[in-house]
């Protein structure tokens, strides 16, 4: 996520001038996952090879300029996402330059469903034991993105002010990326071990009975109409 826009009053918005490469060859997806997957805050989305018309990029990046996180307990979430999301614009739309509804760089992340408590007034049943960010993007400033409908990469990276290493070289690296993952043969992952494992030692967040028991609650809620769906699910842990 990025927009398009000037420098604020106060002078602490970004600007961002895009430079991009367009090859023309089909990607090793499972290479370049591989590779991506162990590099500094990476994020994947799609990579799948049977992908549907509709769902026409795919995207690796790492390396991020920036991160912003939201954890519980905090206050304002909206007015700091505004802020981050603010911290950076493009100069100009690119529109003409690229294919329709294809990701420029910049926010990438998740939004926690419990976020939802800072909407709507709800009753904390639940501990938190993850203590995952309820709000957590990375900044990135370079991707790689795969055309599933022309089978062409893009490499895209943002220009910012006052750095050593230029958008060239940023291209560079990536591309050097993209060469070394068509050298990759991804492996068949292994099937788990499961003549070793004692099911006897699994774990779980509730009994039988109250499982039971909350199931017929929530029937019972569906009749009256109070809801239409609720996500009520278990946790199994077992060491393996």
């Amino acid at each position: 996520y990025m927009t398009t826009g000037t420098v604020t009053a106060n002078n602490k918005t970004i600007l961002c001038k895009l430079h991009y490469k367009r090859i023309r060859a089909s990607a090793n997806l499972p290479g370049l996952s591989e590779i991506f997957s162990r590099l500094e805050l990476a994020s994947i989305l799609g990579a799948n090879s049977a992908k549907a018309d509709a769902d026409r990029f795919s995207y690796w990046a790492a390396w991020p300029k920036d991160v912003f996180e939201f954890r519980a307990g905090q206050k304002n979430p909206f007015g700091k996402l505004q802020q981050a999301l603010d911290r950076y614009k493009l100069e100009r739309d690119y529109n003409n330059d690229l294919p329709k509804g294809i990701c420029r760089g910049g926010w990438v992340g998740y939004f926690s469903y419990e976020l939802g408590r800072y909407i709507e007034k709800l009753p904390e049943t639940t501990i938190d034991d993850l203590e995952m960010p309820l709000i957590r993007l990375c900044f990135y400033d370079r991707l790689i993105c795969y055309d599933h409908i022309e089978r062409t990469c893009w490499l895209i990276a943002l220009q910012l002010p006052n750095e050593t290493e230029t958008p060239e070289e940023k291209l560079a690296a990536l591309e050097g990326l993209l060469a070394k993952s068509q050298e990759i043969r991804v492996k068949p992952p292994c099937p788990a071990d499961l003549d070793n494992i004692d099911f006897s030692q699994i774990r779980c967040n509730m009994n039988k009975d109250y499982y039971l028991q909350t199931v017929e609650k929530i029937k019972r809620y569906i009749y009256d109409g109070d809801v239409y769906q609720i996500n009520f699910s278990q946790r199994f842990e077992c060491d393996y």
